[in-house]
């Protein structure tokens, strides 16, 4: 091996090749191969080796060495030989970590080669796992460091292209987190490959003539993904970025979310791929009023119930149920929620979300004997959740809001914040920065203030491996979804930080939807009074549900904990009802 300047220039030479690669128009293939052939020439070792995650394993796809014949063949499970057990931790591993350790076979199934030095490591981006490349040598020597280090950026320059070949998908995520649970529940493998796919995808082509006479054609989703504890219940989203995908991962979350509040529902989700911001009011309906026509016949009160999410708002919400009544004939309130009080809507929906988990804050600040009326609160995201969640926090409990943050930065002030006028300064200027007599601060840095609290509220997979180290924060409170990815949540829960997942964190929503609903079926209309009551009770009730199995387990973290008292819910009811038939 060279060494000195010679060295240097012969790595720049090999990373600049690789990166290349993946310009050409050359097949994916063999690009792997051309990769793990380069690579092995740099390092000078015996094997290298690329493995691809499919389907919960890991398939080799490019090998050089003595592998090159069990290509496509050699497939191990995800914490499985020293590979897997890399792709499974996130985390390089060396043969020399677990030599002694029998669970680590090198390669189950295609010989007994002895190797004296072997390192694997995970292929990420941004958190996702797309597979594990590994090296190995049958000569009794170190890997030096700086082969380490040039194998590390392989990985990464590997992970950047797969990512933008396949691109982030989070409803691999939420299969992920399912996964963990039902290993931990040493749930039935046949309950297990059914909970991690949606019962029912709906697809619809939406035609509509706009302002201008054109006709466009828009694509609509609707994603049942289980009903063993009753009709389907989640929101509809617009947004030009949708994909079946999130809708998916979304309707997932619902399921778990719905399962743990306790309510006799299952887990649905929708999207229209379009652009609301572009689009008139008399657009918007006829999208709106057409959407509901193509998928009439599989909603319902008693099938599943849509409701308001990202850029729909009650009156889409009432287009949607009045065309839903004349298909069907007679007045249904009970089809859609989140509509205006006038048509069936309940008080207390517009806080909802806010208000649960602001409960929910207080009852894992009894759990941690922290003050809440001495706490400072950061609040990432200042939307409909976040301004709520900052305006409850500091009336209802007293505490100092001392950042919060839109899409264009933050603001900080040590004295504390009125979110009222944050608001009034955001409504007239377009964001919280410049606000009087408070210091910007980027979204990145108000994440890892030294604040007792922090709320995200905004964008998904905002704590990732690259800041949760630098979480300062006693309690994680999710009421945005997914803003913490997996290998994170690991961080999180190594440092003592206390996360209170999305699916327990934002489950008021849900909740005071539900009592819609109940009240739509039984032509009634309860007090503001009750509704904050009753979701108080669900959402406190849940909280401790969690914390329960969190406090026996011991060695989780509370979205492993919230995940079996969901899972283990939805499958007790599945078992009891005899699904699937």
């Amino acid at each position: 091996m060279k060494s000195g300047t010679g060295k240097h220039n012969t790595e720049i030479t090999t990373l600049e090749a690789i990166s290349k690669l993946f310009g050409a128009q050359v097949e994916f293939p063999k690009v792997m191969q051309e990769i793990v052939e380069r690579t092995a020439d740099r390092m000078s070792v015996n094997v290298c080796s690329i493995y691809l995650l499919e389907a919960e394993r890991l398939v080799l796809r490019a090998s050089c060495g003595l592998h090159e014949d069990a290509i496509g063949e050699v497939s191990l499970k995800v914490g499985e030989g020293i590979t897997g057990h890399a792709a499974k931790e996130m985390l390089p591993v060396s043969v020399k970590a677990v030599a002694d350790d029998p669970r680590f076979k090198l390669f189950p199934g295609i010989g007994e080669e002895e190797y004296q030095a072997m390192l694997s490591l995970p292929v990420m981006a941004e958190d996702q796992l797309f597979g594990v490349i590994n090296v190995q040598t049958v000569d009794a020597r170190d890997l030096e460091n700086a082969e380490i280090a040039f194998l590390e950026t392989i990985a990464n320059i590997l992970a950047m292209a797969l990512k933008e070949k396949m691109g982030f998908n989070p409803f691999t995520t939420a299969q992920a987190q399912l996964d963990r649970a039902a290993e931990r529940l040493q749930l039935d493998p046949n309950i297990h490959a059914i909970l991690r796919e949606p019962k029912r995808e709906l697809h619809v082509s939406l035609p509509i003539r706009m302002d201008d006479g054109t006709i466009k054609v828009f694509q609509g989703f609707r994603v049942q993904y289980n009903d063993a504890c009753g009709p389907t219940k989640g929101g509809l989203r617009f947004h030009p970025d949708e994909t079946i995908d999130t809708v998916k991962a979304l309707a997932a979350w619902m399921t778990w979310k719905c399962a743990l509040m306790g309510l006799p529902l299952g887990g649905g989700k929708g999207g229209i791929i379009c652009n609301p911001k572009e689009m008139s009011q008399g657009e918007l309906e006829k999208l709106s009023r057409d959407y509901i026509r193509k998928i009439a016949e599989a909603i319902g009160p008693d099938k599943d119930i849509p409701a308001p999410d990202v850029y729909t708002t009650p009156q889409i919400m009432a287009w949607m149920m009045d065309e839903f009544s004349k298909l069907k004939g007679s007045y249904a309130p009970g089809v859609i929620t989140g509509k205006p009080l006038a048509l069936g809507g309940s008080p207390g929906r517009e806080d909802a979300t806010a208000r649960g988990g602001v409960y929910i804050i207080r009852e894992a600040a009894k759990h941690l004997s922290i003050d809440l009326e001495k706490a400072t609160v950061a609040i990432q995201g200042y939307g409909n959740a976040g301004y709520f969640a900052a305006s409850l926090m500091k009336e209802l409990m007293g505490s100092k809001i001392v950042a919060v943050s839109d899409s264009r930065g933050g603001i900080y002030d040590e004295g504390g914040l009125d979110p009222k006028a944050v608001l009034e300064h955001k409504t007239k200027t377009g964001s919280v920065i410049g606000f009087p007599g408070a210091r910007n601060v980027s979204n990145p840095e108000l994440l890892e203030l030294a604040v007792d609290v922090l709320i995200p509220s905004g964008l998904e997979n905002v704590i990732t491996v690259k800041n949760a180290g630098k979480i300062q924060a006693k309690i994680v409170a999710e009421l945005a979804n997914g803003p913490t990815t997996i290998a994170a949540d690991q961080i999180l829960f190594d440092n003592g930080v206390f996360m209170l997942p999305d699916f327990l964190c934002n489950g008021g929503g849900v909740t005071v939807s539900y009592f819609e609903w109940v009240q739509n079926l039984n032509r009634d209309q309860w007090t503001l009074e009750t509704v904050q009551q009753r979701l108080d009770d669900k959402v406190t009730r849940g909280f401790y549900d969690v914390l329960e199995v969190y406090k026996r387990e011991k060695d989780i973290d509370m979205r492993t904990a919230a995940y079996m008292v969901a899972v283990s819910r939805v499958v007790e009811t599945m078992t009891l009802r005899g699904l699937p038939i």
